[in-house]
């Protein structure tokens, strides 16, 4: 019988296709979960129909309480353009009825510039034209 095991992306609240967007100047790493994993299953990453094979640091966890297994994969870069990442938990020894998947859509947003709040903007601009004006009064 298939053994039950769920497959999450770090960054995507546990749902299994997600939209990130993500500032292009700052690092991003991607951690997939596959937990009560089968004792041959693989994860796999794609950007893309591309697998990624470089930049991947993957982990197993055997709890010895309930002998459930936890994988995890982590891609650590996402090229620094917007990409369709997909986490695969295949299981060689078992039928293709036994994969899944987990997106994550990544997006770039163009990063924030901090500017002072509007209000502020408006204060200064209409104090400055009250001094103008003052001013003005007092040299006519």
């Amino acid at each position: 019988s298939l053994r039950t095991f769920s497959l999450a992306i770090d960054r995507c609240d546990r749902e299994s296709r997600c939209v990130l967007y993500l500032d292009p100047t700052q690092s991003i790493s991607l951690t997939c979960t596959a937990s009560n994993a089968p004792p041959s299953m693989t994860l796999k990453w794609f950007n893309g129909s591309k697998e990624i094979t470089e930049g991947i640091i993957k982990n197993e966890i055997i709890r010895q309480n309930d002998n459930s297994r936890e994988l995890t994969s982590r891609v650590s870069s996402v090229y620094g353009h917007p990409a369709s990442l997909t986490c695969q938990a295949v299981d060689p020894k078992r039928s293709n009825d036994d994969v899944r998947f987990a997106h994550a859509q990544v997006e770039m947003t163009v990063p924030m510039i901090e500017t002072l709040p509007s209000w502020i903007i408006v204060s200064v601009t209409l104090a400055g034209c009250f001094i103008v004006f003052g001013i003005f009064l007092l040299i006519k």
